[in-house]
């Protein structure tokens, strides 16, 4: 379709328009120029230098200005990146080739970046979030909790900021003594206990599982049936 001058009342109007048929008439070419330009400033630092200060600079103007408009917009971005990084994942997905590339590429990161990487993970793992998860990650594999995510969420801050126990209402002498009690069967929480408590409560759950066996047993082997 050929765009004309005369069929547009304003001449914005046409340039926009022409502007747009032959970005997309001519994608792979502009995509190429692009390619080759950053290519060359890739290396460059005077240009990354400048390319941060004129970004600096249009950002202040803007948080002095109209906060307002720079919120609105940060907020716009990051809903368009979300949108694009969740079908551009979605369709990578499928691709092995692309996998194993990823693969390597983070295979070859740990090991040029270890040092980096294992003082990275023990500051996270003193924080709020790093505790929960690998404190989250034992109640789990360790003691079998079975307790959906938000349940689990509120049970760790219940442990974390518990100062005594919660049965026999003594405080705790340090986090070791601090424990999760929960029902060993079905693996739903009971209580935050001291170390003592945990272990009568325990033995308690024990004693009426042999209970409950035995009389299944005798039940079984005298042929009583019940309901």
């Amino acid at each position: 379709m050929e765009i004309k001058r005369e069929d547009y009342d304003n001449y914005k109007d046409y340039k926009s328009e022409y502007n747009k048929q032959y970005r997309i008439k001519n994608r792979d070419k502009l995509l190429e120029k692009e390619k080759e330009y950053r290519d060359k400033k890739k290396n460059d630092e005077e240009y990354k230098e400048k390319r941060k200060d004129i970004v600096k600079k249009h950002y202040d103007k803007m948080k002095e200005e109209n906060p307002e408009l720079l919120k609105h917009k940060q907020k716009n971005s990051y809903q368009k990146r979300k949108k694009y990084h969740a079908e551009y994942y979605k369709n990578r997905r499928n691709d092995e080739e692309w996998i194993e590339e990823k693969k390597i590429i983070c295979k070859q990161y740990k090991k040029n970046n270890s040092e980096k990487i294992a003082i990275k993970a023990k500051a996270y793992k003193k924080t709020f979030n790093g505790k929960k998860n690998h404190k989250v990650s034992e109640w789990k594999t360790k003691s079998g909790l079975k307790e959906e995510l938000w349940r689990v969420n509120l049970i760790f801050a219940r442990w974390y900021y518990s100062p005594r126990c919660e049965l026999c209402l003594k405080p705790y002498k340090n986090d070791k003594q601090r424990c999760m009690e929960h029902h060993h069967s079905s693996g739903h929480f009971r209580h935050i206990c001291c170390v003592s408590c945990n272990n009568y409560l325990a033995k308690i759950d024990r004693l009426k599982l042999s209970v409950l066996i035995e009389l299944h047993r005798y039940f079984n082997l005298n042929l009583i049936y019940y309901n």
